[in-house]
């Protein structure tokens, strides 16, 4: 229903799992995973932790899970959700799903 760069979309098609509009922010304690490395593409799909934000160097700090600290861009940084988020936004989407519904069957219900 809305419009959205169509390049944008299909590059992130298949990560999308629900919709997570605010949630897409990198922020300290962040679970990533490394993608789109070309210097050093061993990293990407490695998993790690932001730990903070270094504006003199316009990359996010972040801790690997094999104790490694690496500097990265936000574009290398893929946002992970946990599962109760993600099942949140599951619940939540269908939640709202089914009251659209509700609604739809109510208004035809009244005439």
């Amino acid at each position: 229903a809305h419009t959205v760069n169509s390049s944008v979309c299909s590059a992130h098609a298949e990560s999308v799992v629900a919709p997570t509009e605010n949630l897409k922010e990198l922020a300290p304690a962040s679970r990533v995973r490394i993608v789109g490395l070309k210097a050093q593409p061993q990293l990407n799909g490695q998993l790690g932790t932001v730990a903070q934000w270094e504006e003199a160097e316009g990359r996010w700090k972040v801790r690997l899970d094999d104790g490694s600290g690496k500097m990265l861009k936000s574009g290398n940084l893929e946002l992970l959700l946990d599962g109760s988020v993600q099942a949140q936004l599951i619940l939540g989407s269908s939640m709202l799903e089914t009251s659209q519904a509700e609604r739809a069957s109510s208004r035809g219900d009244a005439r």
